[in-house]
């Protein structure tokens, strides 16, 4: 099977915290499932168990090869604090230097 190396995959992850945002992206970094993350403070209402929720969340935006696409989506519900964790995630193209160094930052197989 090729690896795709053309494009690379992002994920959109929320979280309760700034401080659960950051020790989802180190617990991440140090196991090379992806090669960075950003955090964002976001302001989100959902409707969760009967009632609208409003409150401040943090999201972090993480960068991982597309081969890793199955298996950081197993990790990351494995390891996510919540019940349901909101796990988007989509195919993108960059420079090939960035791309090049998103691979050469991860895990190289499933």
């Amino acid at each position: 099977m090729k690896m795709e190396k053309d494009s690379f995959t992002i994920f959109y992850i929320t979280h309760e915290t700034k401080e659960s945002a950051r020790n989802f992206i180190n617990h991440c970094l140090s196991e090379k499932w992806i090669a960075c993350g950003n955090v964002f403070a976001i302001d989100s209402s959902y409707f969760w168990k009967e009632k609208v929720i409003s409150e401040d969340e943090y999201v972090s935006i993480v960068k991982t090869g597309n081969h890793l696409i199955d298996s950081f989506m197993n990790f990351a519900e494995k390891t996510h604090p919540y019940e349901t964790p909101c796990l988007l995630h989509w195919k993108v193209k960059a420079n090939p230097a960035y791309t090049k160094w998103i691979y050469d930052s991860v895990k190289a197989i499933d």
